[in-house]
């Protein structure tokens, strides 16, 4: 319940973004010309669009994921103290397990 509490506003938020940026990329015109290749509509949106349409979307999140402190992970410390410490902690020593 409490995942879904938190993540639901943001998740509207990145919703109407994705959108209005995936609308502002199909009009350039390297779109249009994977287009003209012939390529399916469904390998240029996304292979083309929605692969750019993504940046300012995980700038957002990044933004969105950080608590008032400024940590990335501080949220996961609310319901298990030292957690988000351990994550940004395996994340820096790229152990992935």
């Amino acid at each position: 319940m409490p995942v879904v509490t938190l993540g639901l506003g943001g998740s509207a938020l990145l919703a109407r973004l994705t959108r209005a940026s995936l609308l502002q990329v199909i009009r350039e015109d390297y779109i249009r010309t994977a287009r003209a290749k012939g390529l399916a509509e469904r390998v240029v949106v996304v292979r083309h669009a929605l692969r750019n349409s993504l940046i300012p979307v995980a700038t957002c999140w990044a933004i969105l994921c950080r608590d008032r402190h400024g940590h990335l992970c501080g949220r996961v410390d609310l319901w298990h103290p030292g957690m988000g410490k351990y994550f940004v902690t395996s994340i820096s020593n790229r152990d992935y397990r």
